[in-house]
C-alpha cells in the first residue's frame, strides 16, 4: 500500500533541487579579492611597510597610486612588486619641493623643474640675494620674494632645509623629493668645490690633496665640517653625529618625502621622478650642468676611502637607506620597461646635445654660458649652436642658475626688475 508521504516525495525532491539550483545560481559570488579579502602578508610599522586592505597596498606614510599603468609614488617604501590595476586619470604635479643638496647632480634636477615652471607659468620661489636662501643659515621665509598673491608652486633653489616654515610656505598637496650621492664622491667633490683643504694649508688643485688632506699628523680634518648632506637637510653640528638624530631623519624623510633621488643612477632616477610627477619624458630630457672636467676631480686611494666613510658615517647610513628603497621603486617601475625607458631617455639627450650644443673647441664658437669657477676648479661650461632649431629652448637647458634667476625676476617681477 502506497503511503502518502511516498506519494509525494519525488515532489518534494524536485522543490528540493530547484530551491538549490536557484539559491547557487543567484547569490553573488565571492572575490578572493573582494573587501577584506586581500591576503595579507605584511602588517605596517612606523617606517611604512606596505599593508594589504580592499585590494590596494596601503601605507603608514603614503600609497601607491595606480595611473596610466604607470607607478605614482608618495610618501612610502615599496617592497615587492604588484600587479597593476584600476588605472586611474594620471594628472601632472605642479607643486614641488625640491631639497636641493650640494653637489649631488642637484642642479640638473633643478633645470628640469624650472623649465617646466618656466613653459607651463608655474611660480618659482625665488631668493632676494645671489642664488640661494642665504646659505647656509636655517631657511625663513624672510629670504624669498614674495609673490603678490602668496601662491608658490615650484622651491628648488639651494638652503638649508626648514620643514616647519617650508611646509607653511608650500601648497599642502606639494610633492617632496630630494636627490642624494655616494658619500665618497660627493666628500671629494665638496672638498674641490668648496677648497675645505685651506684650512689646513693643503692646495685643492694638488690632485692628491685629499690623500694629503686625511693623512694629516696633525688630525687637521677632524675640525673640519662634514656629513654635508645631512647638513644641508637641516640637521646642526651638534645633532649631526647622534645615531638617534640621524635614524629620526631618516625616518622623517620616508615620512615626508615622495622620492630620493641617486646621483649615480640619474637616469633612472629622472625616470622615476617623470612617473610621480606624471609629465612627459620631453619634460625631463637633461644636459648634465655644473659637472667639473675630469682634470679636476681628485684621485682617492682606498685607504683615504674608508677614512671618507668613517668621516661621514651620517651621510653614509643615509645614502645607504635611501639608495635600498630607490631599488624598490625602480622594481615596480618594472625592470624592462625601465631598461627600454633609459633608453628612450639616452636617445632623446643626445638627439637634443646634437641639435644644442657645440664641443668648446669647435671654431665658431657659440654662445658659451659660464658657470661659477672655484679656484683651482675647472667646471664644464656648454656652447650653444647659434644655428640651432628651438634655440630659445637649447638656452633654457644650459642656463646656470644665476641666469635662471635673473630670467624668473625679470618675469614674474617684472616691476620690480624691469629688463
Amino acid at each position: 500500500m502506497v503511503t502518502c508521504k511516498s506519494r509525494f516525495l519525488p515532489f518534494i525532491i524536485v522543490v528540493i533541487l530547484v530551491f538549490v539550483f536557484y539559491y547557487l545560481h543567484s547569490r553573488p559570488i565571492k572575490n578572493k579579492y573582494a573587501k577584506g579579502a586581500f591576503p595579507v602578508t605584511k602588517t605596517n610599522d612606523q617606517h611604512g611597510k606596505p599593508n594589504y586592505q580592499n585590494g590596494e597596498i596601503n601605507y603608514q606614510h603614503g600609497e601607491i597610486n595606480y595611473q596610466h599603468g604607470e607607478t605614482s609614488y608618495q610618501h612610502g617604501e615599496v617592497d615587492d612588486q604588484h600587479e597593476l590595476t584600476n588605472p586611474k586619470v594620471c594628472q601632472p604635479k605642479e607643486n614641488i619641493t625640491f631639497m636641493k643638496i650640494h653637489k649631488t647632480g642637484s642642479t640638473t634636477v633643478q633645470n628640469i623643474l624650472l623649465r617646466y615652471a618656466d613653459n607651463h607659468d608655474l611660480h618659482v620661489v625665488l631668493p632676494k640675494t645671489k642664488v640661494s636662501f642665504n646659505y647656509p643659515t636655517i631657511f625663513q621665509k624672510k629670504f624669498i620674494i614674495e609673490s603678490p598673491n602668496g601662491l608658490y608652486n615650484i622651491l628648488c633653489y639651494h638652503m638649508r632645509y626648514n620643514p616647519k616654515v617650508v611646509t607653511e610656505l608650500m601648497p599642502p598637496n606639494s610633492v617632496y623629493i630630494t636627490i642624494l650621492r655616494d658619500p665618497i664622491t660627493h666628500y671629494e667633490s665638496f672638498f674641490t668645490y668648496f677648497n675645505i683643504g685651506k684650512s689646513c694649508k693643503i692646495k685643492t688643485t694638488d690632485s692628491n690633496s685629499l690623500n694629503k688632506f686625511f693623512s694629516d699628523p696633525k688630525k687637521c680634518y677632524k675640525n673640519t665640517r662634514h656629513n654635508f648632506m645631512l647638513y644641508d637637510l637641516g640637521m646642526t653640528e651638534k645633532n649631526i653625529y647622534d645615531e638617534k638624530e640621524i635614524q629620526s631623519m631618516i625616518d622623517f624623510m620616508v615620512s615626508k618625502f615622495s622620492l630620493v633621488l641617486i646621483m649615480e643612477y640619474i637616469e633612472e632616477s629622472i625616470l622615476l621622478l617623470k612617473d610621480l610627477l606624471c609629465w612627459d619624458l620631453e619634460d625631463v630630457s637633461y644636459f648634465t650642468l655644473n659637472a667639473r672636467k675630469d682634470k679636476s676631480v681628485h684621485k682617492i686611494d682606498d685607504v683615504t676611502k674608508q677614512k671618507i666613510y668613517d668621516f661621514n658615517s651620517g651621510d653614509v647610513k643615509l645614502y645607504e637607506h635611501f639608495n635600498r628603497t630607490f631599488w624598490r621603486k625602480a622594481e615596480v617601475y618594472g625592470k624592462d620597461r625601465m631598461a627600454e625607458d633609459v633608453k628612450k631617455l639616452q636617445e632623446m639627450n643626445e638627439k637634443l646635445s646634437a641639435n644644442c650644443l657645440r664641443s668648446p673647441q669647435d671654431n665658431g664658437r657659440g654662445k658659451e654660458f659660464k658657470v661659477y669657477q672655484p679656484p683651482g676648479v675647472q667646471m664644464d661650461n656648454k656652447v650653444l649652436n647659434p644655428n640651432a632649431d628651438n634655440f630659445e629652448d637649447c638656452k633654457r637647458r644650459v642656463y646656470p642658475e644665476r641666469d635662471w634667476l635673473q630670467y624668473l625676476k625679470e618675469k614674474q617681477f617684472p616691476e620690480k626688475f624691469p629688463k
